[in-house]
């Protein structure tokens, strides 16, 4: 783990991000997206870091093309993105890490205090999408 040993930062109080580094009990905690491990079209397996890696680019990858994110930074271990509801244009802020064969995630609204759930479904539904191309596991394996 070469440049991602801290920590995402912590959730505010208010009910309005989800984090991976929160702890598990935490109703503001999200499981990690965590690599299958393998390369998804020839099934060759990657060390943990190459999976975490591959995995972080095919979020990337996802999010291009889709007009509501915006990456900010994006380097092999992180992502900085900005996401902006379609309706109100409300930003939330998304960080990523890579650790090993996870991507830690960080989703909070900029405004107000509860964000109806919104930050929750959009990394669940990034997991799903990559889960379908064979990128991450779904949170049952």
């Amino acid at each position: 783990m070469t440049q991602t040993a801290q920590k995402l930062a912590p959730c505010p109080s208010s009910p309005n991000c989800v984090c991976s580094d929160e702890p598990n009990e935490s109703n503001q905690y999200i499981a990690p997206i965590v690599s299958t491990g393998r390369e998804p079209i020839n099934g060759e397996a990657l060390s943990s870091e190459e999976g975490g890696q591959k995995l972080l680019a095919a979020i990337a990858r996802y999010l291009e093309n889709h007009d509501e994110f915006k990456i900010i930074e994006r380097t092999d271990h992180s992502l900085k993105v900005e996401a902006t509801t379609s309706i109100l244009r409300f930003v939330d802020d998304i960080d990523m890490q890579v650790r090993g064969e996870r991507v830690y995630v960080r989703s909070a609204s900029r405004l107000g205090y509860s964000d109806l759930g919104k930050n929750r479904r959009r990394i669940e539904k990034m997991r799903t999408a990559m889960a379908e191309v064979g990128m991450a596991q779904t949170l049952s394996q």
